[in-house]
């Protein structure tokens, strides 16, 4: 009877990425593997895997290394401009991206320090805005809440609103301007070294990448 696959596997991530494993079956993996432990880390910073001792990374495809092989974990993302009908109600709605300017925005700090600017396309062209805003927050959550609350327009991607915009909480803004960005991917050093471990989580996630036939990232090996 062959040995079953033990170790740790070192998860970097967004925190979105812990519900995209789980969505991808990670649940099952655990349930097939009892002898692997997989352990998360929550960092919206970029961190280097091999520095910081992570076997593998969840970030959008756009800030994943050119270096890394990628394997998509979730479907493209359209970031949108919300806010509540409480705001709304004492403030005009933004008919272009440019009348942002006019308007409270809530602004996020990235993990670099900079505040993170926000993208529209405009008859096929990208227009980048740095609105004002007297309320910087640094995480998708803490916008949330406090687009809810009425504090001024947030920006961020749809799926982490989408109840509250169902339900009529949050109104999207803008929406024929929104733009869409390459989805969440995997990603891990070409030349890695594989443990027994990492080679059954990759393999099992690959498994469910050709399953789903999802994502458009283009250097998955």
């Amino acid at each position: 009877m062959a040995t079953l696959p033990s170790g740790r596997v070192r998860v970097t991530t967004m925190e979105y990425g812990v519900r995209l494993l789980f969505e991808r079956g990670l649940a099952q993996f655990l349930d097939s593997y009892p002898k692997i432990e997989i352990e998360h880390s929550v960092d919206m910073a970029l961190v280097d895997l091999v520095e910081s001792n992570f076997d593998v990374g969840i970030r959008y495809r756009g800030d994943v290394p050119g270096d890394m092989v990628a394997i998509p974990i979730g479907s493209p993302v359209a970031f949108v401009a919300v806010a509540s009908p409480a705001y709304l109600a004492k403030s005009s709605q933004p008919q272009r991206p440019a009348d942002l300017l006019k308007h409270q925005c809530i602004r996020q700090r990235m993990a670099s320090g900079a505040k993170h600017r926000w993208s529209f396309q405009d008859g096929g062209r990208n227009v980048t805005i740095d609105p004002p805003g007297r309320l910087t927050v640094e995480s998708i959550k803490s916008t949330v809440t406090a687009a809810v609350r009425g504090a001024g327009i947030g920006y961020l991607p749809r799926h982490h609103a989408a109840d509250l915009i169902t339900s009529g909480t949050l109104i999207v803004l803008l929406d024929r301007f929104s733009s869409t960005f390459d989805g969440h991917c995997l990603y891990y050093k070409a030349t890695k070294q594989p443990t027994q471990a990492f080679a059954a989580f990759i393999d099992y996630m690959r498994g469910r990448h050709n399953e789903r036939a999802i994502g458009s990232c283009r250097n998955v090996r």
